[in-house]
């Protein structure tokens, strides 16, 4: 044995592979779904609505989760916390794409503007959500206060880092940056997106991801803590989802994903 770390049983092993492998499905579930659900939530003003509500209610429940969790040191308990995170980004989300707390909107520019003033502009453009993320972060870490299982601050972070990277490789030009899909309320958002080329730092961003995905994935495999397992392997997961996201906008092919969510029309 090394740094105090106490063997588990190959029963107790496999079945907290077991539950890992759930816990990673559910992940991956759940991002397609809170997805589609905020495409499927600019259908009309009332969906906006319903969708705030709802959200608002499970960013409620998931504060919950993560003060419960915090001193829960079990795989099970991670998992709520984790889950617990998600459901606060969700309503974050959820606040940006139904146009409810976004950011400063400036008249479009009679001519032609620095890439520097326009950089300016895009970080302003998004700027009140950008802060609401980070007060919610803050808010879950100190609802996990006192405690050991600090997840679902951490998932939270990850989810704001990974919505930040998006940003940015959008400002600097991909090959399909998605703008068919904002809603007629976000359409000013649309003059901050950069050429339809994959710029480098698109490549960048897609292999620090990998990097650290797989370095979470190699973490759980020597920690003999469960719990530990499975907060990396949550966390790994979901990093692998950011990059699942970035290779989409760099060739074009994700909406087939969402097909039955998407929105013709509003009403």
């Amino acid at each position: 044995m090394s740094m105090g770390v106490t063997p588990v049983p190959h029963s107790t092993d496999r079945t907290g592979r077991r539950g890992g492998a759930i816990g990673v499905t559910l992940v991956v579930v759940f991002w397609w779904l809170t997805t589609g659900v905020l495409l499927a939530a600019q259908r009309s003003d009332a969906t906006r609505v319903l969708a705030l509500a709802a959200t608002s209610v499970l960013a409620i429940v998931g504060g919950y989760w993560i003060a419960g969790a915090r001193t829960d040191s079990t795989p099970a308990g991670v998992t709520r916390s984790f889950f617990g995170g998600a459901m606060l980004w969700f309503w974050v989300a959820a606040t940006l794409y139904g146009g409810w707390i976004v950011g400063v909107s400036v008249p479009a520019p009679a001519g032609d503007i620095s890439r520097l003033a326009l950089a300016s502009q895009a970080i302003a453009a998004t700027i009140y959500n950008d802060v609401l993320g980070l007060i919610v972060i803050a808010v879950a870490f100190v609802l996990s206060r006192g405690g050991t299982t600090h997840t679902g601050p951490w998932t939270v972070v990850t989810f704001w880092s990974a919505h930040q990277i998006a940003k940015l490789n959008v400002f600097a030009g991909v090959a399909h940056a998605g703008s068919e899909y904002l809603p007629p309320y976000l359409d000013h958002l649309r003059r901050y997106f950069g050429p339809e080329v994959n710029s480098p730092l698109l490549g960048l961003s897609i292999m620090v991801m990998a990097a650290a995905s797989v370095a979470l994935v190699l973490r759980a495999r020597r920690d003999g803590r469960p719990a530990a397992r499975r907060q990396s392997l949550l966390l790994a997961a979901l990093i692998a989802l950011a990059l699942l996201e970035h290779v989409l906008l760099g060739i074009g092919t994700g909406g087939a994903l969402w097909t039955i969510f998407v929105v013709r029309g509003r009403v």
